[in-house]
C-alpha cells in the first residue's frame, strides 16, 4: 500500500480456482480528478504478456477501480501509478512471484 499526497493506492491479490484475481483500489478522501495506471509485466508457461489498464476515479470510490485476473502461476511485476494534473502522487510496486 502506498499513502503519498493524502491518496491511499493499493493492490489486493487473492487466487481463485487457478487464476490471481488483482483489485486496485484508489482513496482521496475527498473529491480529486485522479488519474491511475496500472501496468503488468508478467510471464508464466503460456509466455510473455504486458498488460495496461488505465482510468479515472473522483478519489471518493471505496471499491477497487479495476480487476486483473492473471494466470495463478505468474511472476513478474505489477506498478500502479496514480497522479493528479499530470503530477505522480502515488507509486507502488507489486512482484508476482507464483
Amino acid at each position: 500500500m502506498s499513502i503519498d499526497h493524502a491518496v491511499v493506492a493499493d493492490i489486493k491479490s487473492t487466487r481463485l480456482k487457478g487464476r490471481l484475481i488483482l483489485e486496485v483500489y484508489v482513496h482521496a478522501g475527498r473529491s480529486r480528478a485522479l488519474t491511475w495506471r496500472l501496468q503488468a509485466e508478467v510471464e508464466s508457461r503460456g509466455g510473455r504478456s504486458t498488460t495496461q489498464q488505465a482510468g479515472l476515479t473522483n478519489g471518493l470510490q471505496t471499491g477497487p477501480v479495476c480487476t486483473l485476473a492473471l494466470n495463478e502461476d505468474v511472476v513478474g511485476l505489477v506498478e500502479l501509478e496514480v497522479s493528479e494534473d499530470n503530477v505522480q502522487l502515488a507509486h507502488l510496486r507489486l512482484p508476482l512471484t507464483g
